[in-house]
């Protein structure tokens, strides 16, 4: 007879739970996950999961178990064999520390190559394409972005092209400018080149590019997602550039990048997602009027928008009208008055203290997307 202790259904089931809560812990420490982020993971992974759902298999597994459909995805998410998951101890596994994403430095070697570090270490960025934080970005992108003038408002359209060229992830922008050069008739196009760094403690991606034609550096920045089986489709990003034309000021402004082209018919509806507006909507009551006779939201939801929001009276200023008014009214002695009272307006006026690419900027446009048919291969 065998002196191993045998234990019940139960209880086997128990310490298979105990040990993958364990060993995602272990795998979320890794990648730099918290349960926040993690959602957002399987969200792009199929799955809309509750962050207290993910609460509780984390920390009271021995009372909610794993539903198969979840032990799947971290199968897939984390890119290690389900058996594993459950069956092994990952924390007592060197492997698995040494292969960290977390276990490269860009800082010791003159290329930019990045190369191990120590494994126990989690505060590092990563150029190495090799590396499995850079799974699902390579390919070409359609870009959409609005011109630096405030003048032009057709979008500028390019190429992003993200490569792996000998284990440096490189980074290829071709953007028409909308203009035709004089001889040719042809499109001018400007063409950008950089590396893509990520940081997987921010879950953020950074692009740094440049033209050696214009003698400019132009940069980007979007969040990062790590993605083993499956590609990325699209993503906001913000952008900080040099405007064009004759004077030239540091500028921000959104881009938006799909791998798949967007339809003409359906750009219009990709283009307001462009706006550095934010979850505050503020509207003309004539452009309101204007979306109710064209029908474009359901008479309905007008209706209790209407019936529900109180509307209040708005004073558009110009800033140099404000500035004349100011300079022709004041006495000389009170000209100095001028930036004190220009600062004031500002304080009581609408404004945003920053603008960012929000989860609820990066959801909307993609459902938006998908809603249309896109990414459905």
């Amino acid at each position: 007879m065998s002196d191993k202790t045998c234990m019940s259904l139960t209880e086997y089931k128990l310490e298979l739970n105990q040990r993958f809560s364990r060993n995602l812990k272990f795998l979320m420490d890794q990648f730099g996950y918290n349960q926040n982020s993690l959602k957002d993971i399987f969200l792009q992974h199929g799955i809309d999961i509750n962050q207290g759902n993910i609460n509780k298999y984390l920390n009271h597994p021995e009372k909610n178990y794993m539903p198969i459909a979840v032990l799947v995805k971290c199968s897939e998410i984390f890119d290690i064999p389900m058996e594993q998951l459950i069956l092994e101890d990952l924390t007592s596994l060197p492997a698995y520390h040494q292969n960290s994403i977390f276990s490269t430095d860009l800082s010791s070697t003159s290329t930019g190559v990045a190369t191990h570090k120590n494994p126990d270490s989690k505060n590092e960025l990563i150029m190495d394409a090799k590396n499995s934080a850079f799974k699902g970005y390579f390919g070409t992108y359609y870009c959409y972005l609005f011109p630096t003038l405030s003048s032009e408002t057709k979008p500028l359209i390019g190429e992003l092209t993200v490569e792996d060229d000998d284990s440096i992830c490189k980074v290829y922008l071709k953007l028409n400018t909308n203009k035709k050069d004089h001889n040719s008739k042809e499109y001018i196009y400007k063409n950008y080149e950089g590396n893509v760094t990520i940081s997987p403690t921010l879950h953020s991606c950074y692009c740094i590019l440049k033209s050696d034609a214009l003698s400019e550096i132009c940069f980007f920045a979007f969040r990062h997602i790590n993605f083993n089986h499956a590609q990325l489709d699209c993503r906001m990003a913000e952008v900080l550039t040099i405007s064009a034309g004759e004077s030239h000021y540091p500028t921000i402004h959104r881009m938006f990048f799909s791998r798949e082209a967007i339809a003409d018919k359906d750009l219009p509806l990709i283009l307001p997602h462009l706006f550095l507006n934010s979850s505050n909507i503020l509207i003309k009551e004539s452009l309101l009027n204007e979306l109710q006779e064209k029908k474009l939201i359901p008479s309905a939801v007008f209706t209790q928008l209407t019936q529900t929001c109180t509307p209040e009276p708005f004073y558009l200023f110009q800033e140099d009208y404000v500035h004349s008014l100011l300079k022709h009214t004041l006495s000389k002695n009170d000209k100095k008055q001028i930036q004190t009272c220009l600062s004031f307006l500002k304080k009581y006026s609408l404004s945003y203290h920053y603008n960012k690419v929000s989860k609820k900027v990066d959801h909307n446009i993609r459902q938006l997307l998908l809603s249309l048919g896109y990414f459905s291969n």
